[in-house]
């Protein structure tokens, strides 16, 4: 899956020091460091300041428990080892970041910039970017991980909900507003409103449509209805839906979940 040629990509243990006989404008370490041990945490940070004056990292910030995350720090634990090496610290892609859907929320939430500091005169731009009032990065969470761990767990204790009043219905339509439906397997049955090959396909343009699809996955095969808390609001939203479906058996209804039988 390299996207790049194979002669420039190189593989190393990044927990022993480490040379590339050339410097470079700018270094760039993503969500490696927490994969590393912490008693080998300065090695790359010594290694990675040889190549460049700026350092871009991004490392797991402490309790996000992924995939072999052995050493999970807060900025100022990086932020430290960098002063070492005579660099400092400029937080101001996080905030740039913060809302901006598009980039991922570990970006967002742990993306420093470190410069070494006897050569911050030759990036003005960097310069006005420093809060000598701050020198250390302030420890924040982002709330997507926040809302990944909390809405993951009413999610499946909707489903589980769901299965507990409607066993054996399937297959189901799922209005999820597109935020669980991956997190399904294929057997289970489910199906994405909108849909478009079994695919989840966005938003619909206005009541009327939605009234249409829905009563056309009913006569297809859909045997049930699960709207989760993230898309009551299609209630409001299309009344021409809501009234077709109140015509039906409510099985449940609380504050996470809404389920009809068709």
């Amino acid at each position: 899956m390299l996207d790049i040629p194979g002669a420039r990509f190189r593989t190393t243990d990044l927990s022993r020091p480490f040379e590339l006989e050339r410097q470079f404008d700018l270094v760039l370490c993503l969500e490696v460091a927490e994969h590393l041990p912490q008693e080998s945490a300065a090695t790359p940070v010594g290694s990675l300041v040889q190549f460049s004056p700026i350092v871009l990292l991004s490392a797991e910030i402490s309790f996000q428990d992924g995939t072999h995350h052995v050493n999970e720090q807060w900025p100022a634990y990086w932020t430290t080892l960098f002063v070492d090496e005579g660099y400092i610290s400029l937080d101001s892609l996080r905030e740039a970041f913060w809302d901006n859907q598009r980039v991922s929320r570990w970006y967002a939430q742990n993306t420093l910039i470190f410069v070494k500091a006897d050569q911050l005169d030759r990036y003005p731009a960097l310069g006005q970017l420093r809060d000598y009032s701050d020198p250390s990065p302030f420890s924040l969470a982002h709330p997507g991980k926040y809302m990944e761990t909390v809405w993951g767990e009413r999610f499946w204790q909707s489903m589980a909900e769901f299965r507990a009043v409607a066993p054996n219905e399937a297959p189901f339509v799922l209005l999820d507003d597109g935020e669980f439906y991956a997190k399904l397997d294929k057997e289970s049955g489910s199906i994405p409103f909108l849909e478009k090959d079994g695919e989840y396909w966005g938003r619909l343009p206005d009541g009327a449509s939605a009234l249409s699809e829905m009563e056309g996955l009913r006569r297809e095969r859909a045997r049930c209805v699960v709207i989760l808390w993230p898309a009551f609001w299609w209630l409001e939203e299309y009344p021409e839906l809501n009234e077709y479906l109140s015509g039906f058996s409510c099985l449940l209804r609380n504050e996470r979940i809404i389920v009809f039988s068709l």
